[in-house]
């Protein structure tokens, strides 16, 4: 029950809710030309969180597509909002668009992660986004006296009755009539950061009670949309605006939501008494229930219970329980009531949240110490984290964190980009002659009818070329010309990078096997001179693949297997700089040799040299390996 003022000025008591039901949407893994949200979903798990403790029915739904988001509103509508006595709040935090009609009408879109950039697929868009005449369906459709619908996002309220919240200095006698209310978090023009200031605000005005502007116990959804309308105007040093408004209908927006205000509600209960006589009572519920109560520092019982025998005036009153977080209030006895007190208490955080904010965005992010795949908003046990941020291009970046319980880390990294030019006074060797120093803006051929192909050094991940130890040449095959090669293929193990040409290979880059470690990024820079002949494909062909050799003790043992997989790139314009990236990802640290039907093997790595096991056996050709995969990635071309 909630003791409302009516339009008399008298008291009247109101019942509030069967109870609250909550549909709590975010949205963070956009996968179709939208900006991707570290804080999308993880706000959204905090705010369910914050109600579930509240003793909310929360569902909570993460980075749905268009068609899993039009289920969960048709659910809403024919499931959780079919009650009439009950409460229903929508919290979305995401994208939102705003497009123009032809009558020049403003109309706001929530987006759901695959849908595309309007620019890209306006039907696309149309028909995955959910507009707001939808949203404005399923509020008139949901049969719940009171509907608070929240959108952390901006875009054009248009179609509902956006105003400036004026909340009433009591609970007025309106919370009994329906209502459909509607807050977002800043105007269609304004950019809403994805550090939610908007999400902050709104747990402190209703799980704190910062928005109980009347000091009554309740938060109404006036005093909300009032609060976070002052609020968040200021933390945002007036970047952002929420808009509050109701339903244009006539029907449905006389009433006003009703929060209890910090998670309990103290509030007097009918006279047990006359006045006259000097005791009161105070009545403790709690959820959890079995919650030690004090008051004034003496263990009274465990809830629910009734205190009676209480002098009139200011007790102060503790509600605690192993596992949750103790609750004190000071309280007002009146001689001859009963004053009920309700609490919900708050678990005690044993565990932490972790958010990676890679820049670039589209980083990934891995934690190494642990099986489970990273998310935003990750709660994980208190403890020691090693974190690794990489991206094709940027330098990998690799740190150790420490998470303590209750923490809510938020932590941004920033990705330093790879050189992928020519380093700047890097020796450049033609024919096996020294020809001078990067950059050049004009390279001529010495051999009639060929080109070459130049590699520099001072590589990232490995620099050769010094006075001792000069590049060593080899002849190559076909019209490719002559390349250097970093180092003699005799290693234990070497990665080979080839160039095809008009009749078939050229020479490769090799990089040692000390450098091919599992998920190891290589990095390499290749000039692609004029007028080579490349056969069917125009431009050049780049062909990747794993090229070890293995020698037993005694030479006993030889292996050599090669190209396994293969991934090729054609079409390269000469006349360019490429930079691409080799990306050596084991999937075993065990491998078996096979040549036909017969396997030798297995072989294996330890301290990134090969070993394997076969007396008196020697294969020749290629031979097969599992590996997980290589790829290169183009970087970025320089024109010569």
């Amino acid at each position: 029950m909630v003791k409302a003022r009516t339009s008399s000025g008298k008291v009247r008591e109101i019942p509030l809710y069967s109870g609250y039901y909550a549909l709590v949407i975010g949205c963070s893994d956009y996968r179709n030309g939208w900006p991707y949200l570290p804080n999308g979903v993880k706000d959204a798990r905090e705010v369910a969180l914050r109600l579930r403790r509240a003793g909310w029915q929360v569902d909570l739904l993460e980075n749905p597509t268009g068609e899993r988001l039009g289920r969960a509103l048709d659910e809403l509508i024919v499931m959780h909002g079919r009650a009439k006595d009950r409460a229903v709040m929508l919290w979305y935090s995401g994208h939102g668009y705003t497009l123009e009609e032809a009558d020049g009408t403003r109309l706001g879109y929530l987006v759901p992660v695959d849908a595309p950039q309007p620019s890209t697929s306006e039907l696309d868009f149309l028909q995955k986004a959910v507009d707001m005449p939808r949203i404005e369906t399923v509020a008139k459709r949901v049969r719940a006296r009171h509907v608070l619908m929240l959108f952390d996002s901006c875009f054009s309220g248009a179609i509902f009755a956006m105003n400036r919240a004026t909340p009433s200095p009591y609970i007025q006698e309106k919370i009994a009539r329906p209502v459909r209310e509607f807050i977002t978090s800043g105007r269609e023009d304004e950019q809403v950061p994805d550090r939610s200031v908007f999400k902050t605000v709104f747990l402190q005005a209703v799980f704190e009670g910062d928005g109980d502007l009347n000091q009554d116990g309740y938060v109404t959804g006036e005093e909300l949309g009032a609060y976070l309308q002052e609020k968040v105007v200021n933390y945002s040093r007036g970047g952002q605006h929420p808009q509050y408004g109701k339903i244009n209908n006539p029907k449905l927006d006389k009433g006003d939501f009703v929060f209890v205000a910090g998670g309990s509600i103290v509030h007097e209960d009918v006279a047990t008494s006359s006045p006259a006589q000097s005791a009161g009572r105070l009545r403790f519920t709690s959820v959890p229930s079995g919650a030690v109560v004090y008051v004034d520092g003496e263990r009274r019982g465990v809830t629910p219970l009734t205190v009676s025998g209480l002098k009139p005036g200011v007790v102060s009153v503790r509600v605690e329980k192993e596992g949750y977080i103790a609750t004190e209030k000071q309280v007002r006895v009146k001689p001859g009531r009963r004053v009920v007190i309700g609490l919900f208490l708050d678990q005690e955080k044993s565990r932490g949240w972790l958010t990676i904010r890679p820049d670039p965005s589209d980083a990934k992010v891995r934690i190494l110490n642990i099986k489970p795949k990273y998310r935003p908003g990750m709660e994980l046990s208190p403890g020691r984290y090693h974190i690794e941020v990489s991206r094709s291009g940027y330098k990998t970046v690799s740190r150790w964190i420490d998470l303590g319980a209750g923490d809510d880390m938020d932590i941004e990294i920033r990705l330093e980009r790879r050189s992928s030019a020519p380093s700047a006074g890097s020796k450049v060797y033609i024919d096996g002659g020294y020809t001078g120093k990067t950059p050049f803006h004009e390279v001529k051929s010495k051999v009639s009818g060929t080109r070459e192909v130049l590699f520099y050094e001072g590589f990232e991940n490995y620099s050769v070329g010094t006075p001792d130890s000069p590049w060593k040449f080899n002849k190559s095959w076909g019209d490719v010309g002559r390349i250097k090669i970093v180092d003699s293929p005799t290693s234990k193990g070497n990665l080979a990078v080839k160039i095809e040409g008009k009749q078939g290979w050229g020479q490769g880059i090799y990089y040692p096997n000390s450098l091919i470690k599992d998920d190891q990024q290589v990095y390499f820079d290749i000039y692609l001179p004029e007028g080579v002949p490349t056969g069917k494909a125009p431009g050049y062909f780049i062909y990747a693949g794993i090229y070890i050799t293995f020698y037993s003790t005694g030479d006993k043992f030889q292996a050599r297997w090669a190209h396994k997989p293969q991934y090729a790139i054609s079409g390269l314009l000469p006349g360019k700089w490429y930079t691409f990236l080799i990306d050596i990802d084991w999937n075993a640290s065990t491998f078996t040799l096979s040549q036909g039907s017969q396997t030798i093997g297995p072989i294996y790595f330890e301290n990134n040299l090969a070993h394997g096991w076969a007396n008196d056996i020697t294969l020749v050709g290629n031979n097969s390996a599992t590996i997980n995969k290589i790829w290169i990635d183009e970087i970025k071309i320089f024109s010569k």
